[in-house]
């Protein structure tokens, strides 16, 4: 396996660890809009994990099938942490814990562009990182305001 397509597999590692949080949290979340944001990120997530697959495919690579135990994890820490929390602070807890999420995203994403990349994957990295970019931000925002309105 190449540096770029192990660098690609570790990317789609990562924002499957993102798909499956989202679809977790749409199920542990009462408000329907935040269900219906989830559900849209939950499927931007697909779309990156489907156009770095097949790059990996492409270079004649298995992409990667799995998230991994750091995914796993935030997400039992998650349910935990709700599990302790007030009602009215589950969903500020889910936003938080999904921003953070896209935070480890948007930084693998930058690495890989700014290290790893071989100039042909550039373009879809750097393609893949500014739909990172707005997830992240549109959920930093709506963490912010979640957290002034508690």
């Amino acid at each position: 396996m190449t540096s770029t397509t192990e660098t690609l597999n570790d990317l789609i590692e990562i924002a499957r660890d993102g798909k499956n949080f989202y679809e977790h949290a749409l199920t542990e979340v009462k408000n329907p809009e935040l269900k219906a944001l989830f559900t849209e990120i939950a499927q931007s997530k697909a779309e990156i994990i489907s156009a770095l697959s097949s790059q990996v495919s492409a270079a004649g690579e298995k992409p990667a099938e799995q998230g991994t135990f750091a995914g796993s994890f935030r997400k039992y820490y998650t349910d935990v942490k709700t599990s302790f929390a007030s009602k009215e602070k589950e969903e500020v807890t889910y936003v938080s814990e999904l921003e953070e999420q896209e935070d480890r995203l948007l930084h693998a994403l930058e690495r890989a562009v700014n290290e790893h990349a071989t100039p042909d994957a550039q373009a879809s990295l750097r393609s893949q990182l500014e739909k990172a970019r707005a997830t992240h931000d549109r959920m930093r925002d709506l963490k912010h305001r979640m957290q002034a309105a508690h």
